[in-house]
């Protein structure tokens, strides 16, 4: 229905303007709840997988190092016994915090390769690079023995400079 003639030109009700802003609002508040619905269920996967994830260094599983190795951009050396055993301490006071790698870490600028009490191998990453410092990354024998965590950086460059020093 339209409304009469005003200055010779017909226009249409108010009540149809209001209608096609209402169709529009609709279908918007629709997309608004199929994202939220989208968004929902990802958060969801996302929180199931990361329960699902088992770390060695969360669980009771960790296998203690016997012998290991420095490797950096300088070389590399065996870690003492005294090394060792300080690096297993470390990690034994250090088991929370450690979950999935969710961020691509940097080049490591310092590695230390163990072999541990089961025969295994695994290595522990430390990283120069801003904002990864106090960073480190944990790649067991497994998918399941790959971790990361955060730790105050001081912490991190104490450990990471007790390892360092050849002994």
């Amino acid at each position: 229905m339209q409304s009469p003639a005003v200055d010779g030109y017909i226009r249409p009700e108010a009540g149809v303007r209001e209608q096609q802003l209402s169709d529009s609002l609709a279908i918007q508040e629709s997309e608004m709840v199929k994202l939220r619905i989208r968004d929902s269920l990802a958060y969801f996967l996302m929180a199931l997988s990361l329960a699902g994830c088992s770390s060695l260094m969360d669980g009771g599983d960790h296998s203690l190092a016997v012998s290991g190795e420095v490797r950096s951009g300088g070389g590399s050396h065996a870690l003492s016994q005294r090394q060792v055993a300080l690096l297993n301490s470390w990690l034994g006071e250090h088991r929370s915090g450690w979950g999935m790698v969710l961020a691509t870490p940097p080049v490591p600028d310092l590695v230390v390769v163990v072999k541990r009490e089961d025969g295994k191998s695994a290595s522990l990453d430390f990283y120069l690079q801003e904002g990864w410092k106090s960073a480190l990354t944990y790649f067991g024998s497994g998918n399941k023995e790959i971790s990361q965590a955060s730790f105050p950086a001081a912490e991190v460059l104490a450990l990471k400079a007790d390892l360092m020093a050849p002994q």
